[in-house]
């Protein structure tokens, strides 16, 4: 009967444990998952940012306000394609050759494949915002634009989202 009964509890505490390392494993590859989400997020924002603020800047007429690129025309330029999504196994995204300003990457969008896990859609807006107050969102023409970048994954439960503003 004692025997039984230690057998018994044995077999619970086993199962307990198995329960426990199973659920400390999904919660680290989770983790993994939402690290490399944020990376990739951040990566197109560093891109971007390196670029010039607007069109009128590579032109060497950003001097005003009305120089600027109207809101309605934020994106790609004449000569700045690519076929949607943007992918690369070797990491030369067309966005590195063709892209010369911050707001061409206004309705971007990328695949993107890590060693550990593949299909990451990474997207982004660009759009024009109060140089005192970034969370706003404007149809006029500023000094002040905000990338919006989200990326989703068939392993995250929630899209990444981060946010970065290009102050001239």
């Amino acid at each position: 009967m004692i025997t039984l009964g230690g057998l018994i509890l044995f077999g619970i505490f086993l199962l307990s444990t198995n329960n426990v390392i199973g659920n400390q494993s999904e919660a680290a590859l989770s983790n993994e998952f939402y690290i490399s989400a944020i990376g990739l997020g951040q990566s197109l924002i560093d891109e971007a940012k390196g670029k010039k603020f607007d069109e009128a800047e590579v032109a060497g007429t950003l001097n005003a306000l009305a120089n600027l690129t109207a809101h309605a025309s934020l994106g790609r330029e004449t000569g700045e394609t690519y076929t949607a999504p943007d992918s690369s196994y070797a990491g030369n995204y067309r966005s590195l050759r063709y892209f010369d300003d911050f707001d061409d990457y206004n309705n971007y969008r990328r695949m993107v494949s890590t060693p550990r896990a593949e299909n990451f859609t990474v997207s982004s807006t660009v759009g024009y915002v109060s140089e005192t107050w970034p969370d706003s969102s404007l149809t006029t023409k500023t000094f002040a634009k905000k990338m919006r970048v989200t990326v989703t994954s068939p392993y995250l439960k929630t899209s990444v989202i981060l946010e970065f503003v290009y102050i001239f």
